[in-house]
């Protein structure tokens, strides 16, 4: 357990319970994979390192980690298959607040935002420099792009109109 504080408010017997995960990993076709996973759920840090003890698990380090490093291991562990243990502490009949992650928005939505917002700065391109005569730069300056960027949306937006009325004439 990494969480030194969790763990001595576990021991000091506050309302906490321990979680065990054990997660079987074994050798895959290309890669290990997780075949199976189960929880178990203790009212202590001693019960649970008692319950792992009992069933062949141990702490410390393994040929196959990096130099160091112990974590919770079944005394079986080889690198092609192993389990993994997970213990994490909660706290019992919780009243912290829940607060979810924004979702933000949809990609769908954002790309249609996005699609949007370029066919108004297009068309307000149009506008500024074909239909009122503005220079470029000016237009530019109005738009907060570059000159260079203006002079792109101005080829794209030619090509496409040249592609639909090339379209239109192969249609008739």
């Amino acid at each position: 357990m990494d969480d030194k504080k969790d763990r001595a408010a576990v021991l000091s017997g506050e309302q906490k319970i321990v979680s065990v995960k054990l997660t079987q990993c074994k050798e895959g076709f290309a890669f290990i994979e997780r075949a199976s996973t189960e929880t178990r759920l203790f009212s202590s840090m001693d019960k649970a390192e008692k319950w792992l003890h009992d069933n062949g698990f141990v702490y410390k380090h393994f040929d196959f980690l990096k130099e160091g490093v112990e974590v919770w291991g079944h005394k079986t562990n080889q690198s092609w298959s192993f389990v993994e243990v997970e213990i994490d502490t909660y706290d019992v009949d919780s009243d912290e607040t829940y607060t979810p992650d924004d979702p933000g928005v949809a990609p769908w939505i954002q790309a249609a935002r996005e699609e949007a917002r370029e066919a108004v700065e297009e068309e307000r391109l149009i506008k500024l420099v074909r239909e009122n005569g503005y220079p470029i730069e000016q237009a530019a300056r109005m738009l907060r792009k570059s000159v260079e960027e203006c002079e792109s949306m101005l080829k794209e937006i030619d090509l496409r109109l040249q592609r639909e009325k090339e379209d239109t004439n192969d249609k008739h």
